[in-house]
């Protein structure tokens, strides 16, 4: 057996789904559509503390960046030209 097949295999018994990184995830990416998804990592961190739950925000930013969840912010107004 190769060894970076037998890495890998090692990783991915190690690497289970866990429940608490899926809710996290779901959390994150309501948090986020609630915002119209201009929510980025350090907004969506302060909002999962106020629920009393302690995530980092780079931690958030890995979620999001797992989930594909990227935020978006409104550009500046731009006014008519006269004439």
């Amino acid at each position: 057996i190769n060894r970076s097949s037998y890495n890998y295999q090692r990783v991915a018994k190690r690497q289970a789904p866990c429940f608490k990184r899926e809710t996290l995830k779901a959390k994150v990416a309501d948090i986020h559509s609630e915002s119209r998804g201009s929510a980025g990592s350090r907004t969506i961190s302060k909002r999962l503390q106020f629920e009393n739950i302690l995530v980092g925000r780079y931690k958030v930013r890995s979620l999001m960046k797992e989930i594909g969840l990227v935020s978006k912010q409104p550009g500046a107004h731009r006014y008519k030209p006269i004439g």
